[in-house]
């Protein structure tokens, strides 16, 4: 049994600035305004436009993410529309050299709910195995897995449809470990750009608990998953070349 905790990636480095300048001008092609941006008055527009409601303008902006989570949250996520969602399937992949569960950050770690939390994962583990040992495949092995297993997902939305999910799954009613995940989410946006972001609020007595000192930073990758694909894509380039 395989112990984690939940995590966010960034596919490409997100360049908040850029992506501010993307959502600016073409705000301003409404208004005819395209010349006369400048460094003092740079990103006023996307700021009006978000203030007055008039937010389909952040939709030329799309951000990608891998994200690692628990069954849970993955059914949460997945109602969210207007996004795209690549999803590591318990259908293909073949769990046979241990199952990697979500650990809930709710439960203590001396308590007896962890304890149980971790006795049921290891029941699991143990059915799922057995049922490969008597033959079944993958889907019909996973049938006996809990909400509590790890997955893997790359996941898009525009950053209109972000500020949504953020809204709503940052909030106080959202469930802990969709929290977990976009509370850290939203924080580094905000680190990354203005305007964008800074009007969402978040659940402060969840921050406080769980993420405060900046607990939080340990869920974001350092690392974003388009790192070595320079020589591949060079590659690809010279072998489609016209």
């Amino acid at each position: 049994m395989i112990i984690e905790k939940p995590s966010i990636q960034f596919v490409h480095e997100f360049d908040g600035i850029a992506a501010l300048a993307e959502i600016d001008t073409a705000a301003r092609t409404c208004y005819k305004s395209e010349g006369k941006i400048t460094v003092e008055n740079f990103g006023n527009v996307a700021k009006h436009c978000i203030d007055k409601g008039h937010t389909s303008v952040l939709e030329h902006v799309q951000l990608s993410f891998v994200l690692k989570m628990d069954q849970g949250v993955l059914r949460e996520l997945t109602r969210h529309r207007h996004a795209s969602y690549s999803v590591e399937s318990t259908r293909y992949c073949k769990y046979d050299k241990g199952v990697r569960f979500i650990e809930p950050i709710e439960f203590e770690k001396d308590s007896y709910k962890y304890a149980a939390w971790k006795d049921a994962c290891a029941a699991s583990e143990k059915a799922y195995t057995e049922m490969f040992n008597a033959g079944c495949e993958a889907q019909e092995a996973r049938s006996v897995l809990n909400l509590s297993v790890a997955c893997e997902m790359r996941f898009s939305i525009n950053v209109r449809s972000l500020r949504n999910l953020l809204a709503l799954r940052c909030a106080k009613g959202a469930h802990t470990h969709i929290k977990e995940i976009f509370i850290p989410l939203l924080l580094i946006l905000q680190e990354k750009t203005p305007y964008l972001f800074d009007d969402i609020e978040y659940d402060h007595t969840f921050y406080d608990k769980y993420l405060s000192d900046d607990r939080w930073r340990e869920y974001i990758s350092k690392e974003t998953t388009d790192e070595g694909w320079e020589t591949v894509i060079e590659g690809a380039r010279h072998r489609f070349a016209r």
